[in-house]
């Protein structure tokens, strides 16, 4: 499993992957130099991801908020996992404004899933989420073959 993580005054993250799932946990308020920072440990992430499509599941249930500078970059981060091969999302939101954040995130990427659809009260109820969408994508994929 790779693991990453930062730390700032204000904030933490880790980023893990394991079993087609990146997870991210992120607390507190979040500024550029750790979404800068987040970006950059996920990018190193993505490379290693031999799989061909994986899921995210984002715990941002002790995240306050993203200053508007680090939102620019949590969105272009939003896109490259998208590009790496992630076919499905879930979170677990802390505050009204990391969750509205989160949508316009999602919006910008222009990912076109409904969020509320993929926030659930707690991490596994994400990680149960993510693994059925999973297997229906493999089922699908293997049925297409």
């Amino acid at each position: 499993m790779s693991v990453y993580s930062g730390r700032d005054r204000y904030a933490s993250y880790s980023l893990s992957y394991s079993n087609r799932i990146l997870t991210g946990v992120v607390t507190g308020s979040i500024g550029i130099q750790l979404a800068t920072q987040y970006d950059r440990d996920l990018t190193q992430i993505l490379h290693s991801i031999a799989d061909k499509y994986f899921a995210y599941v984002g715990d941002f249930s002790a995240c306050q908020a993203y200053t508007d500078d680090a939102t620019g970059v949590v969105h272009l981060t939003h896109q490259k996992t998208e590009k790496a091969g992630c076919v499905v999302d879930a979170y677990c939101m802390g505050t009204a404004l990391s969750r509205e954040q989160m949508r316009r995130i999602r919006s910008d990427a222009k990912n076109p899933a409904s969020l509320d659809e993929r926030i659930f009260d707690d991490y596994q109820q994400c990680v149960s989420f993510v693994q059925s969408v999973l297997a229906q994508f493999e089922s699908s994929s293997e049925a297409s073959k």
